[in-house]
């Protein structure tokens, strides 16, 4: 590793056991803010390392070393837009309130937790603003895919084939590697292995607030809207915006079916428009869902006593994780991001 340095924040390298070193004063400075939020958690939990982040490069991230892709623009105005007629199809299907946050504007929601924190989607109250998880409804984390992430094939007619593995799962398109997202490989992922990313996020907060309330089982669900190319916004003051809005409405309210490959025999053929993947975490900690035909179970419990001592091995510390060789790739690729300049 070349002796490169960032002032005020990077003290030294260390190219016996390659690592990078903090400065004392910064790193005192930045530690009291990192804690781990349920995007991240699901981030260090995946089994598969394809497309989560390298140690080093989470590292990087939460000491502000580095700067992260924002999201499209288009997809960022879609999604909050979207959100908010998500949340009012929701209201209607499961006949309660849901308790929505601005993320962007709070720090320590779970004010007790001094590892983990972060924020749900939506919370079901009643007219008083109590929750409503003692009477069986869920949490629920949203979130929104572009029909174009699915692989599939579309003929002269607008018929579309999906492309699925050998168990008939559907598979998902990743991107080529990009350093600002930290998204090092070219692959095809089954939908169910995002779906058990969402899993972990959602169980999170499932597990932080049932802690919280001091309750012995929780529901929650993934709420899944699939976006169509005539409906992403680009320009939320552009005249067709309402349009667009509109249209999602009434495709959500009409819960329309986007069909696969009629050709198979098979119930899996199609995705709703709004696909409600229903989770239960237990008195044991265990959190089980059923996706695509198949039941899924992963201890929550576990996982969280995994993460917490990740936590202190890997991100509150002075010296960085040590690099691998796909984070000597990522700073080869990175180096005018991270601003570094040579000793």
């Amino acid at each position: 590793m070349q002796p490169i340095q960032k002032k005020n924040k990077i003290s030294s390298v260390d190219n016996v056991n390659n690592r990078i070193v903090l400065s004392e004063e910064y790193f005192n400075k930045i530690k009291n803010t990192i804690k781990i939020t349920g995007s991240l958690f699901s981030e260090i939990m995946l089994e598969n390392n394809n497309y989560s982040k390298t140690n080093f490069q989470i590292w990087l991230e939460k000491f502000k070393l580095i700067i992260v892709d924002k999201i499209s623009s288009a997809s960022l105005i879609t999604g909050t837009l979207f959100e908010k007629k998500i949340v009012e199809y929701l209201q209607i299907f499961f006949n309660c309130s849901f308790k929505t946050y601005d993320a962007k504007t709070i720090f320590n929601f779970f004010d007790e937790n001094k590892i983990f924190d972060g924020v749900p989607d939506c919370e079901p109250i009643n007219d008083k603003n109590k929750f409503l998880y003692k009477d069986g409804f869920p949490l629920i984390e949203i979130k929104t895919i572009s029909l174009d992430k699915l692989c599939y094939n579309e003929d002269e007619f607008g018929n579309k084939k999906m492309f699925r593995n050998l168990n008939n799962e559907p598979l998902i398109k990743i991107p080529k590697f990009n350093a600002k997202s930290f998204v090092r490989e070219n692959a095809k992922k089954t939908l169910d292995e995002k779906i058990r990313k969402y899993a972990l996020q959602l169980s999170f907060y499932m597990y932080l607030r049932k802690i919280d309330l001091g309750i012995e089982t929780i529901n929650g669900a993934i709420a899944i809207a699939f976006i169509e190319k005539d409906e992403y916004i680009f320009d939320e003051n552009d005249i067709e915006c309402i349009n667009k809005i509109n249209l999602f409405t009434k495709r959500i309210n009409e819960n329309k079916k986007i069909n696969f490959d009629s050709s198979k025999n098979s119930n899996h053929n199609y995705v709703n428009k709004i696909e409600l993947i229903y989770a239960k975490l237990d008195e044991k900690n265990i959190l089980s869902y059923s996706f695509c035909g198949k039941e899924f179970e992963i201890n929550i419990e576990e996982k969280i006593e995994k993460c917490r001592e990740w936590y202190f091995e890997n991100l509150l510390n002075i010296n960085s994780p040590e690099l691998n060789n796909a984070d000597y790739i990522f700073l080869e690729n990175a180096k005018k991001i991270l601003d570094y300049e040579e000793k």
